[in-house]
């Protein structure tokens, strides 16, 4: 429901129990809500803002039980939005999310590691995403390095080297 957030239950024993069991969850905030745009990828002042507050609850809802914090999965690849595949995932409009959900999710609890979206389209998409300053708004940068349509171990192996070059032309 619109301006209402909560946890289920479930999630919050899942999370105690791998805590005591010396797990570290990723604990990926995706997909749209149909409250917002539509249920699109947050793109709308509004949509972002209930994007960011979704997070910032669930962050401090999470404190002691859980760090690793990734901003959505797949953007660039439209995965869990089949009906928006392509529309408004741009890599603007991802690092814009990014951006205001950072400051928030660092406020409300500075231990969190804030993981960036996992590229899934391939090295276009994430020189895009770090265009638009992606690697300011992120602790870990996250990539999906798909390989099974074709190539080999080394092929993979070059193509890492080359992401690691890219992403230290941002960032040391």
């Amino acid at each position: 429901k619109k301006g209402t957030l909560s946890v289920p239950d479930f999630y919050v024993t899942y999370l105690t129990e791998a805590q005591k069991r010396g797990i570290y969850t990723l604990n990926i905030l995706d997909y749209g809500n149909k409250e917002y745009d539509g249920g699109d990828f947050p793109n709308s002042p509004e949509g972002v803002e209930g994007y960011v507050r979704y997070s910032e609850t669930l962050v401090k809802e999470f404190k002691g039980k859980a760090r690793l914090f990734q901003i959505w999965n797949e953007w660039d690849g439209g995965c869990g939005m089949a009906a928006f595949k392509g529309k408004n995932n741009t890599g603007a409009i991802y690092v814009n999310l990014l951006k205001a959900v950072y400051p928030r999710i660092k406020a409300a609890n500075p231990e969190a590691v804030v993981v960036s979206n996992s590229i899934c389209t391939g090295d276009k998409a994430l020189k895009e995403h770090l265009d638009q300053g992606m690697i300011k708004y992120c602790d870990v940068v996250a990539l999906h390095t798909y390989n099974y349509h074709n190539g080999t171990p080394s092929d993979w192996y070059t193509r890492m080297l080359g992401v690691d070059k890219m992403l230290r032309e941002y960032s040391n």
